[in-house]
């Protein structure tokens, strides 16, 4: 009984250790352009600090550093991690860094994503998250150096369900110049039977950032 006891404890503590493991990353991309570097910090809540675990990026290019301590996630005790969120990346090109729970899938259905730098700036780097509820990969992009007047399409999970349902799109990032891409989010009702693909469209231009569906309607 007592040995149960004592393995029941170990077990308690091997369970907790694993989950305030910080997250942390290094990768270079396949063709040895950029490095990146992510890692997790915890400091002391406050009213000032709400959010103490954050999650930080450093961009080299060719051997430069050119964003450097970036704030890529936050969240609190009650959210999820980073590392929970996404443990997995995978270098989809040169220049498009995916995280998810898994790795992709090309069997499962799957919808499009369409980003176009209509601005008259380069954009150092976009991070951006599509979520659904069932499955729910939690995909996260990376995409490096998007050129003014440039177009990625990226192929993301599509949702399972049958009836009604919910997609999450969220875009923020840089420009060359430094000036940021400010965060913005829109979430679509998906309504009645579904048929792969769908198709969504951000469209950042020098003074805003929009996203669309080309099938459904934002909920405001």
């Amino acid at each position: 009984m007592k040995s149960g006891r004592i393995l029941f404890l170990i077990l308690i503590l091997v369970l907790g250790s694993c989950g305030d493991r910080l997250y942390s990353l290094t990768t270079v991309s396949p063709g040895n352009t950029y490095e990146i570097q992510m890692w997790e910090t915890k400091t002391e809540v406050s009213p000032q600090n709400p959010m103490p675990y954050q999650v930080f990026l450093e961009l080299e290019k060719n051997g430069q550093v050119i964003v450097n301590n970036t704030i890529l996630h936050s969240g609190d005790e009650l959210d999820v991690r980073f590392g929970a969120i996404a443990p997995v990346a995978e270098w989809i090109s040169e220049k498009i860094l995916r995280f998810s729970r898994e790795k992709s899938d090309v069997i499962q259905r799957y919808d499009w994503i369409e980003f176009y730098n209509s601005s008259s700036q380069p954009l150092t780097y976009v991070f951006i998250s599509w979520t659904v509820s069932n499955p729910n990969p939690e995909e996260r992009f990376l995409l490096l150096d998007v050129k003014s007047n440039e177009k990625i399409r990226l192929r993301v999970t599509s949702q399972a369900d049958e009836g009604a349902d919910l997609s999450d799109i969220g875009c923020f990032g840089r420009f060359e110049d430094g000036k940021d891409l400010t965060k913005v989010m829109k979430r679509f009702k998906i309504i009645g039977k579904y048929k792969s693909p769908s198709h969504y469209f951000i469209t950042v231009k020098d003074s805003e950032t929009i996203i669309e569906s080309q099938e459904y309607q934002p909920i405001k």
